[in-house]
């Protein structure tokens, strides 16, 4: 069985609470020369990294908000036991969260990216 790397609860909350925040400064009038500046009302904010351990191949992480558990392969050039850096951005649409998104890095370098939801 998969054991799961799981981000930091109070990081998540945070990073949702600020979003909620971003949406109550720009509010829903915010106006530029006639032109709404801040349509679509999106907002993506970061909410913190995790180190994950490579194994047979994959890492396997654990999302918030119910976007549940996945396992997700990395290069075969990576050694099963590297430590990765995972970081979580939450994207919400007028302050609701609609989704997550994952990037995955090794050794300073992104090694991919992966969007669950809306981002």
């Amino acid at each position: 069985m998969a054991n799961y790397a799981r981000f930091d609860q109070e990081k998540i909350d945070a990073a949702l609470e600020t979003a909620r925040r971003h949406n109550e400064m720009v509010g829903l009038s915010k106006v530029h020369a006639g032109m709404d500046v801040h349509s679509g009302g999106e907002f993506s904010i970061t909410a913190g990294c995790i180190s994950v351990t490579v194994k047979d191949g994959k890492v396997c992480i654990e999302l918030p908000l119910g976007f549940g558990k996945y396992c997700l392969p990395v290069p075969r050039w990576i050694p099963d036991g590297a430590e990765v850096k995972a970081c979580l951005d939450i994207c919400t649409t007028w302050g609701f969260p609609t989704g997550v998104k994952l990037t995955v890095s090794f050794n300073g370098s992104v090694i991919f990216t992966k969007t669950f939801g809306k981002c």
